[in-house]
């Protein structure tokens, strides 16, 4: 009989112990449930306090019947009440947006919930915040049309930066050149500068932050630092980029390799790329071929040789030429990879290449895969996450999905740069830098 009595009561112990810890709630917090009786009798009073418009009693009841229970039907009430009341009072928004956290983080899952999370966020541009609930909610397998809509606005938006240019040139080395009227300078890629513009001529910045500056006294090669390296006798027509001890300059119509001090160290080319790996892209009577620093040949001889942005010849082990009319993929040692055999491609600058198949244009990878079918009547090769495409007049952004995620409201586009930042044109405005909220959506 005693035994009986002290099982009865360490069973009583049990229950009672899994019945707190069956109403720890998701902070963690213990809570005894209330019958279900007395809930929907509390929720009767909350609902009546909406009918009076008296809102803040109204959250108050929501508050604490969520704190009890931890309902989905409940929270999404309390966020219900927070919006009437936010039409009335916008001075709640930071209580509001703390109660739309604390819902989505107990039910990630709940689009409704974390769709009242994002649009209390956006008008105040809080879009890092409104992307890690949406992700949060995304990878809880909340879905939907309207959401996903929503989602790729937050995931994908962008802020213009200070500062308008009349002409820019592709990022390098997280600098961009890029001119007001007839003066050039420098920013870097955040949209800071690096130099003032108020000269003749820059050009991008190579290795070491040298880059050359042209004024009307006198032509210099310069780094990040102020530092003069070296000086050159003329204001070049053009320039490539210094690497590996060499910089390509135009002078006369034709292109040479210079040293860091501004020596012409040997060359007379058509055209004429940064060295990378021991070797550059040249050109000259209307055929394109590798050289080493020796100027001696190291190739086989091309239609064309497409240089990436920084006028290297090969990106991630990958070569764009063309032969006998046709654009296709080469490794290093000049194998062709696939057989698109496209009639145009778009520099190589990221994992997915734009490439032109009758009159529209589509994306391959780096195998000659077609990854995006031809569908838009311009493109250029993805960076750092983003393809830009030209649907009409304008030109947008897609993802790797081949998703619109910026729409077609650009004159004119640049490459995004490792920071997340592209320039981009507007009609009456002129080129401006966009930096992207959110780097990580991109990748």
């Amino acid at each position: 009989m005693k035994v009986t009595k002290v099982l009865t009561v360490l069973l009583l112990i049990v229950l009672t112990l899994g019945g707190w810890f069956s109403f720890l709630n998701a902070d963690g917090v213990a809570s005894v449930g209330l019958p279900d009786k007395e809930r929907q009798e509390r929720i009767a009073v909350a609902q009546d306090y909406i009918k009076r418009g008296l809102y803040q009693k109204a959250i108050a009841e929501y508050e604490s019947i969520t704190a009890e229970y931890d309902k989905e039907e409940d929270w999404q009430s309390l966020l219900a009440v927070y919006q009437m009341r936010y039409e009335e009072d916008e001075h709640i928004r930071k209580d509001y947006l703390d109660s739309a956290k604390r819902a989505v983080r107990h039910y990630p899952a709940d689009v409704s919930m974390c769709t009242a999370l994002i649009n209390i966020c956006i008008p105040y541009e809080e879009y890092g915040t409104a992307y890690q609930y949406a992700r949060m909610t995304k990878d809880a397998g909340g879905t939907g049309e309207d959401f996903e809509k929503l989602y790729r606005q937050v995931a994908y938006s962008y802020q213009p930066n200070d500062g308008v240019y009349t002409e820019v040139r592709t990022p390098v080395n997280h600098c961009i050149a890029a001119s007001e009227g007839d003066l050039w300078g420098i920013i870097d890629t955040s949209g800071k500068g690096y130099c003032s513009r108020k000269f003749r001529y820059v050009s991008n910045v190579g290795e070491d932050g040298v880059y050359v500056r042209c004024s009307e006294d006198e032509s210099i090669l310069i780094d990040g630092d102020d530092i003069i390296q070296g000086r050159l006798d003329f204001v070049p027509d053009d320039a490539g980029i210094l690497s590996e001890g060499l910089i390509p300059l135009k002078h006369g119509g034709s292109w040479s390799y210079y040293n860091e001090l501004g020596d012409k160290i040997f060359g007379e080319y058509d055209a004429a790329g940064t060295f990378s790996d021991g070797k550059a892209a040249v050109s000259t009577g209307g055929k394109w071929v590798l050289i080493n620093q020796n100027n001696e040949e190291v190739s086989s001889s091309y239609d064309k040789i497409l240089l990436s942005s920084d006028g290297t010849w090969n990106r991630n082990g990958i070569m764009i030429a063309v032969r006998d009319g046709k654009y296709n993929l080469y490794s290093e040692n000049e194998k062709q990879i696939g057989e698109l055999n496209a009639e145009e491609m778009d520099r190589n600058e990221s994992d997915l290449i734009a490439f032109k198949s009758g009159d529209l244009w589509g994306y391959a990878d780096k195998g000659g895969n077609i990854v995006i079918d031809p569908a838009y009547e311009d493109a250029q090769s993805f960076s750092n996450g983003l393809g830009a495409i030209k649907v009409g007049d304008g030109w947008g952004f897609i993802n790797r999905a081949g998703e619109l995620v910026v729409e077609n409201r650009f004159l004119e586009v640049g490459y995004l740069s490792d920071e997340s930042s592209c320039m981009v044109k507007d009609s009456g405005i002129g080129w401006y830098l966009i930096t992207f909220n959110n780097p990580d959506a991109l990748k």
